[in-house]
């Protein structure tokens, strides 16, 4: 997974290095996530969404003033936990599995600016997401009476692959020459479930991106 990682932002970093005068800009970006799943009704268990997070690079090519291509590569970890109810006997608790799950996510959207003024641009843009399942990292933890140990029955069934859809309302404000921030809330719809075994529907989330972004200009455009 590190070496995929690295091989993808060599990759779009040659073709940044390459770009035209204020076409390509890259950044570093930070998502949350908040879920609204739909779990499946067992009997002496309840689950609950926990908030998700995301990390990595961001990379824009402005194809015209108003029309932009976004793309990037970040990390992602997903999470939600399972409470075992039950009445409680001698001294053991009611018991919680929590589960983590990380993935590598690939997004990419088109958007158009449809404000700009001064330093300001206001742009939505749409798009999807697709998500590769890291199975290297441990993903459930126990706790309760006992410390966090490892587990691996809760993640029978998680999906290896997730696609999404995506709307965002982007922000964007020129600081500096070359520096640009980015602030977009966002709505999302997963096309496919993270866990079969125990959702009734697909993930419906939102939530909100920050980027700081580094235009790349030539030198008689300084």
């Amino acid at each position: 997974m590190r070496k995929f990682i690295i091989i993808l932002s060599v990759v779009f970093a040659s073709i940044l290095v390459k770009g035209q005068e204020n076409k390509f800009s890259i950044g570093i970006e930070g998502t949350i996530d908040f879920y609204n799943y739909f779990f499946k009704q067992t009997s002496g268990e309840q689950f609950k969404a926990l908030p998700g997070y995301n990390a990595g690079y961001r990379f824009q090519y402005n194809i015209n003033e108003k029309l932009s291509l976004h793309f990037g590569i970040l990390y992602s970890m997903k999470e939600y936990k399972k409470d075992y109810i039950y009445f409680i006997i001698s001294g053991f608790p009611p018991r919680t599995t929590k589960l983590k799950s990380y993935y590598l996510n690939i997004p990419f959207s088109i958007g158009y600016r449809v404000f700009s003024r001064g330093k300001l641009s206001i742009y939505p843009s749409v798009g999807m997401i697709s998500g590769i399942f890291d199975e290297s990292k441990e993903m459930t933890l126990f706790y309760g009476y006992r410390d966090e140990e490892p587990s691996d029955y809760l993640n029978q069934n998680l999906s290896k692959f997730l696609l999404s859809a995506q709307l965002d309302l982007g922000f964007e404000y020129m600081f500096l020459k070359r520096l640009f921030i980015t602030i977009a809330p966002y709505f999302n719809y997963g096309i496919n479930k993270m866990d079969n075994a125990i959702m009734n529907s697909n993930s419906i989330s939102y939530g909100g991106m920050l980027s700081i972004n580094y235009k790349f200009m030539k030198k008689n455009a300084l």
